[in-house]
């Protein structure tokens, strides 16, 4: 049988798997596989499978022992006869097969020398009615001398969604979810990009630290299975290719970018070949084969390649500003207040769509190109907020805060810093007191200037939070007062949520009317942000089984 399928799909398992049942059951294992700097050394493949077996070379007749230990290396002599050679090895194995069952377990046939290939593809015709089986593993559509002449094919497939994840969680028990979810989209079923791609997360602290990465480190292990696909087609093919992977492959303006579209769309024909992206998707519109393909193209890419990408990728899509803003950001390398005001505004409106860890990566790069510290440090609070409160992701805004603290030597951004921190606190501990006495004392200073519109945000949801789960009556009603005059500079349906949350029986009646016309317009609400503020508030004045349906499409 022939094992076939994709670079990390667990041929190799399956092998391995088979070997050792098949000591098991008393078969002797003879072992081989293809390396490609071999593969222009005669026999080289021959050797390391007949080697176990040498001793029995004496049991051969003279004209095969000869053919067998000249091509092999033993013995010196002028090139054997390549029929002799075949016939030579194919007895040796049915001589070894009469001392116990023969069980030819071959990796990598397609790397395999010319002259071994050959001689299995012999051997693997001539075994029937003998007590051998023969059993090889390739790469799917790889190119090879290895002719498996009509042997059943075995192709491996991708592993499903549930059986990945029992994979990835009996190995990373620890991965939180947003993450383990993350990783299971990244690897498309595949075994060897599963077990691979969380070790190297830890050891590069790219996730969940910092947010999920712009792209996926794969580490050598699956660099080495992508690395020499790439490598061999042309360098406009690798452009196109990250054009590809950085921008939107359904956008047809980016296979135009470097020429007219016809001509880029021919030049991935040497990627399609080397079974790097799928041209067949109608016209104009390749796919990667793997997800893991897109992450191998951005990541052995140069720092300066992906650069000049990302700068050609925000030209074309200038009428898209939350996208011209990640790759005009992803393109620079110096502060540029500009941007980094362009990548916050983004930022807000990724939030409102739910994405709270592409909003996190969005605040934390505009924190890197803000020229002033007190950006850069008001930033990251932003995002730890953003972190706590869409991604759930606790861990990573208790870093951000930590960073944005260190940032902050003048204490510019002090007001912001601590609002947020009262939220992580609040979220993180259930420390209502400690996260009111934080908050009171930031927002003394808040509301005596401007805050930026999602701090104002963090800290009237904090304020309401505490107030309804606090208990001291006289940290609530310093925290009320500090809140009416925050909910000023709030959108009105913001200033609403905030005071029924922080006490609705003293809240006015015109509150729950607003609420109860918020609640009767999800009908037609699109934006997952204000169902939620909506549901959020409606839980606290039981008119929760309201928002239902609207709740379930955000779902």
């Amino acid at each position: 049988m022939l094992v076939v399928g994709d670079p990390g799909i667990g041929k190799t398992a399956v092998l391995d798997a088979a070997a050792e049942e098949g000591q098991a059951r008393g078969f002797q294992v003879l072992r081989a596989a293809g390396v490609q700097f071999e593969a222009e050394v005669p026999f080289s493949g021959l050797h390391e499978l007949l080697a176990p077996i040498a001793a029995l070379f004496k049991d051969l007749s003279v004209p095969h022992r000869q053919a067998l230990t000249i091509a092999l290396g033993f013995d010196a002599g002028p090139p054997p006869d390549r029929l002799l050679v075949c016939s030579a090895a194919l007895t040796l194995v049915r001589t070894a097969s009469s001392f116990a069952s023969l069980l030819i377990v071959v990796d990598d046939v397609h790397w395999l020398d010319h002259s071994t290939a050959s001689v299995l593809g012999f051997l693997a015709r001539r075994l029937h009615g003998t007590p051998v089986a023969f059993l090889a593993a390739m790469r799917a559509g790889a190119d090879g001398f290895f002719d498996h002449a009509g042997l059943p094919e075995l192709e491996l497939q991708p592993l499903d969604e549930v059986t990945a994840s029992q994979l990835i969680m009996s190995r990373f028990p620890l991965l939180s979810a947003p993450t383990r979810r993350w990783l299971l989209a990244e690897a498309g079923g595949s075994p060897l990009a599963l077990l691979e791609l969380p070790r190297v997360l830890q050891q590069r602290g790219s996730a969940p630290a910092r947010g999920l990465a712009p792209f996926v480190p794969l580490g050598r292990r699956l660099q080495r299975v992508y690395a020499p696909g790439l490598a061999r087609i042309p360098e406009r093919s690798r452009q196109a290719l990250l054009m590809m992977a950085l921008g939107d492959p359904a956008d047809v303006r980016v296979l135009a970018a470097d020429g007219d579209g016809r001509a880029t769309l021919a030049s991935l024909a040497p990627a399609e070949r080397a079974r790097l992206v799928d041209l067949g998707h109608g016209p104009r519109r390749p796919v990667f084969r793997h997800p893991l393909v897109r992450a191998a193209v951005i990541e052995l890419a140069s720092d300066d390649e992906r650069r000049r990408a990302h700068r050609r990728l925000a030209d074309l899509v200038s009428d898209q500003p939350d996208r011209r803003a990640w790759h005009l950001g992803a393109a620079t390398l110096k502060p540029d207040e500009e941007i980094a005001a362009q990548l916050d505004s983004a930022a807000q409106a990724i939030r409102k769509h739910g994405d709270g860890a592409s909003a996190v990566m969005a605040l934390v790069r505009a924190s890197e190109l803000s020229p002033a510290e007190h950006d850069r440090a008001r930033r990251l609070a932003e995002a730890a907020y953003v972190a706590a409160s869409v991604a759930g992701d606790l861990r990573n805004a208790s870093a951000l805060l930590h960073d944005a603290r260190h940032i902050d030597r003048d204490d510019a951004a002090s007001a912001e810093i601590e609002i947020a921190a009262s939220f992580v606190m609040l979220a993180a501990d259930g420390d209502v007191i400690g996260s009111c006495r934080m908050l009171q004392g930031a927002l003394d200073t808040a509301v005596r200037r401007d805050i930026s519109p999602m701090t104002a945000d963090c800290a009237a949801r904090t304020a309401a939070l505490a107030c309804h789960f606090g208990q001291a009556r006289d940290l609530r009603e310093a925290l009320a007062g500090s809140l009416w005059r925050l909910a000023r500079k709030l959108p009105d349906d913001r200033g609403v949520s905030s005071t029924l949350i922080a006490d609705a029986a003293t809240s006015p009646e015109a509150n729950l009317d607003r609420l109860d016309s918020d609640i009767a317009s999800l009908t037609h609400q699109a934006d997952p942000d204000e169902i939620i503020r909506i549901a959020r508030t409606s839980m606290f004045v039981d008119r929760l089984p309201g928002c239902r349906q609207a709740l379930h499409r955000v779902a």
